[in-house]
């Protein structure tokens, strides 16, 4: 006789319960863990392929920082009411390898607060804060001018598309409201030059840009399908007109009455400048270096006169006396009735560090010797002049000769004194020095340029 099943009294755990309730928690309990160590394991991993990329990248991550970059569009404004006293710098965009963005360009804004009391790397950086929408695209090697209110506009470039294609969009920033707005120039491509070119030949970079009053005058640069330009338009920041002003050509420039089609020079102003054609002093853009290609650079001096619409060129380069480099991508500014200028670049592998003076009463240069500390030479760099300082960020540092590493871009703030002739460092570069890259060529034989 079969015995009666028992059923557990009410209350009752059945036999076994409690084994089969504890293997089944511990099972979950691994699960769970296992899916942890997965996810800190994947973590780990993924970020130590961040570090290391960034690490090779030249460039730190660093909130209170930018990234290190070259090709930037830099400015500055005064603050308070002691003049010269409070400047601030502004840094937007540039290359910066993949530290930005996928495409290795910056969409960001910074302000950098000199603070000439506290010199030697205790100023500050600040990100300005996206207040819009409405902003430029990212770019390297545009342009930029500031006018009297010291508002911000820059010109064209490079965004680094996927078709190579460029922009020549034109923007403003208000440093009132750090707000962005885009401008709408209407254009007037008949001028008095013997040939006129398409609105549409705006599009560009590597191109030069400075302001005379309410007007900013543009030159040269590479266009989309890697032809150089030697054109020269005006751009009136009020009426938003572009003007063609003078159409270089093969002939003008063979004949020595234009300078030669190039990018990576830099254009600076000149209040008062003798002009051999018309016999008086006149306002001026003074054109300075730049390059064809990696085997045809320049040091030679041009002035284009507004009022003329014509070149004249100034210094040759060639002469016995003394004279820069041959180079390109280097800074320059107007201090008195002089021209300084600083660092630049040379065949893909020499970076300067001197700084020389052109003097436009006496059409001579004179190198400078600094006292104490200076920058490590560097390229595709711009100054940002206020008062008696040219004010210089970043840039690409140069390998110190061919086959050597290519070296790290930089993010370091400095300051050149023309009064007392000598540098002051404000911030220190947070860059480590990339020595993972490959080798710079010693020779470069290809024939599109596109550095």
């Amino acid at each position: 006789m079969k015995e009666p099943l028992m059923e557990p009294l009410k209350g009752e755990t059945a036999p076994g319960y409690e084994e089969a309730y504890a293997n089944g928690r511990l099972r979950s309990l691994r699960v769970l863990i296992g899916f942890f160590v997965v996810v800190i394991i994947s973590g780990a991993v993924l970020t130590g392929s961040r570090l290391l990329r960034i690490s090779r990248t030249q460039a730190w991550i660093d909130a209170s920082y930018p990234a290190c970059r070259k090709g930037y569009a830099l400015g500055a404004h005064e603050r308070g009411g002691v003049k010269h006293e409070q400047v601030d710098l502004l840094l937007w965009s540039g290359k910066a390898d993949d530290n930005c963005l996928a495409n290795e360009l910056c969409n960001d804004l910074w302000t950098f607060q000199t603070s000439p009391s506290r010199a030697n790397g205790t100023s500050g950086w600040k990100q300005v804060a996206r207040q819009s929408a409405t902003r430029p695209e990212p770019r390297w090697k545009t342009v930029t001018v500031q006018d009297a209110n010291q508002d911000f506009y820059i010109f064209g470039g490079d965004p680094m598309r996927p078709d190579g294609s460029f922009i020549d969009d034109v923007w403003k920033l208000t440093i009132a409201t750090m707000q962005w707005t885009r401008l709408q120039p209407t254009c007037n491509d008949k001028p008095s030059a013997p040939r006129a070119a398409s609105c549409a030949a705006l599009l560009r970079r590597a191109h030069a840009a400075v302001i005379l009053g309410d007007t900013m005058f543009m030159h040269g640069g590479m266009n989309p399908s890697d032809a150089l330009l030697n054109d020269v338009w005006s751009l009136n920041l009020v009426s938003l007109e572009w003007r063609l002003r003078h159409l270089g050509n093969k002939t003008e420039e063979r004949l020595g009455f234009a300078p030669t089609a190039r990018k990576g020079h830099t254009l600076v102003p000149a209040e008062r400048l003798f002009s051999t054609h018309s016999g008086k002093f006149e306002q001026a853009v003074v054109l300075f270096a730049g390059r064809i290609d990696v085997a045809h650079y320049f040091n030679d001096v041009w002035a284009f006169f507004p009022r003329l619409d014509r070149w004249e060129q100034l210094d040759n380069g060639l002469h016995g006396g003394a004279a820069p480099h041959l180079r390109d991508h280097h800074a320059a500014a107007t201090y008195g009735n002089a021209m300084y200028t600083y660092g630049g670049w040379y065949q893909y592998w020499t970076a300067y560090d001197d700084i020389w003076r052109y003097d436009f009463d006496e059409r001579n240069w004179t190198q400078l010797q600094p006292v104490g500390a200076k920058p490590l030479g560097r390229f595709l760099i711009s100054f940002a002049p206020v008062g008696s300082r040219l004010y210089l960020v970043g840039g690409e540092l140069g390998s110190d000769e061919p086959g050597s590493k290519a070296n790290s871009y930089l993010n370091d703030v400095w300051a050149f004194d023309v009064a007392t002739s000598e540098w002051v460092q404000l911030a220190q570069s947070r860059c480590p020095r990339d020595h993972s890259a490959e080798p710079r060529p010693a020779r470069v034989h290809n024939e599109v340029d596109r550095k």
